[in-house]
């Protein structure tokens, strides 16, 4: 029989502190920051001439987000795949304004019900996490109290 090395030991530890953790009765948010998708076009005409160019750019900002998430919300348990027993969904999208305006992050948050809870706009990822900590951990507590 095969001795325990330390890293399945490490593993092993892992696994069940996220049990315990679900079973702890922290909402479970389900992280979503694939909804940016920046158009940016420019163009000269002259005449009969023109000449232009378009340049089209998704970014995903999950990981950042999910980051700013665990430091600022650390109440919660953060999934990064749709699953049932998500509490809440948070979405998050990034506007990018016209002629090097600047970049806001635009949230989304809704409970299981599907219902809107919160929408909001802040201008870095860790203020819109920060928000969307704040009206979960609300909304939450509010929930727990009326079961």
């Amino acid at each position: 029989m095969p001795r325990p090395t330390v890293m399945m030991l490490i593993v092993l530890t892992a696994v069940t502190g996220t049990q315990s953790q679900s079973d702890g009765k922290r909402p479970v948010v389900f992280v979503n920051g694939s909804g940016g998708v920046t158009i940016q076009s420019s163009g000269l005409a002259l005449a009969h001439v023109a000449a232009g160019s378009t340049a089209i750019s998704k970014h995903d900002q999950t990981i950042e987000m999910t980051a700013q998430l665990m430091k600022k919300c650390p109440g919660v348990e953060i999934i990064i795949q749709p699953d049932p027993r998500a509490d809440y969904e948070l979405y998050m999208n990034r506007d990018v304004g016209g002629w090097g305006a600047g970049v806001s992050q635009i949230i989304l948050v809704r409970p299981s019900d599907h219902a809107v809870l919160h929408a909001g706009k802040q201008h870095t990822v860790a203020d819109a996490m920060k928000e969307a900590c704040k009206a979960i951990m609300t909304d939450s507590k509010q929930r727990s109290l009326t079961k």
